[in-house]
Formats: C-alpha cells, structure tokens, sequence
C-alpha cells in the first residue's frame, strides 16, 4: 500500500505474544488473550499474520510472499486481495499500519526551501 507523496505503509501484528493458535484444515483459530476475542482465519489470513508475527512488512511484501507459497504470480488482484484482508485484520485488532516517516534528507531539503521562499516574500520571478 502506498501513501501520499511516496510513503511505503508497513504492517504489524499487536501483541504477537499473546497469540494462541489452534490449526484447522483451512486456517486457523487464534485467540488473542489481549482482547480476549477469538478469531477463524481462513489460510492466506493466517499465513499474512505468521508472517507479521515473524517481523513488519509492507503490503507489497506480503503479497510476493502469499504468491509464492500459492506458487502463482504477484499481480494487481492478488495484492488488491491482501490490502482487503490486511484492512480486515486492522479493523479485528490483530495488525496495526505503521507509517514509516520520510528520509531526514528529503525533509530538510524541503523545509529549507520554504524557509528560503518565505524569507525572501515568495516566489518573485
């Protein structure tokens, strides 16, 4: 997922320690002691949340990776369907969107550029 002005979204699990799960033959339940709610999570949702337990990535990441076990390719539609279920998994509690900031150079170099602007009243071509 890419936000405004080229920010790359990284996702996380809450909590990944108080995480219990139990398989099923299409997925998983996990229950989280946190929140004390437990959750069915068909197979690409518990792989996406393994994943993130293991260490943030970005949607992009993730996609490539749900691609490759399924061994098909990481297109629009397959990461358009992980952004969903990553949206999903947010709105249940279990991932948190992280914006990394932007590079210290890039904001100085801006910052320094309306300061210069404004000390001399703008653009005055």
């Amino acid at each position: 997922m890419t936000a405004v002005d080229g920010d790359v979204t990284v996702w996380r699990t809450v909590s990944p320690g108080e995480f219990r799960w139990q398989a099923c033959d299409d997925g998983a339940v996990l229950f989280h002691r946190a929140s004390g709610a437990t959750h069915y999570l068909d197979a690409a949702a518990e792989e996406i949340v393994r994943l993130l337990c293991e260490a943030p990535r970005t949607t992009e990441a993730l996609a490539g990776e749900l691609a490759a076990q399924l061994e098909t390719a990481s297109d629009a539609n397959l990461f358009s369907y992980v952004e969903t279920l990553l949206e999903r998994l947010s709105v249940l509690g279990l991932v948190l969107r992280v914006a990394p900031a932007k590079p210290a150079r890039e904001k100085r170099h801006r910052v320094s550029e309306e300061h210069r602007s404004a000390r001399h009243g703008g653009d005055r071509g």
